[in-house]
């Protein structure tokens, strides 16, 4: 293991060094806005969904 990336091996992995990681980490945050947008996400998917199945029991309820 010289830091170096065999084929087939995830680009994740590609350096073991705590820079290479903190590289790595750094680039993944900014790929994806970062753990906080993700919570947002999942969050706001979430309340949507609460949101549409009290809509939806409402409206079954007004149609029977």
């Amino acid at each position: 293991m010289n830091g170096g990336t065999r084929r087939g091996e995830s680009q994740k992995f590609r350096d073991a060094t705590p820079k290479g990681f903190a590289s790595w980490q750094r680039a993944s945050l900014q790929r994806t806005g970062g753990p906080a947008r993700t919570y947002f996400a999942l969050a706001r998917a979430f309340f949507s969904a609460v949101v549409l199945a009290r809509l939806f029991n409402r409206i079954a309820d007004g149609l029977l």
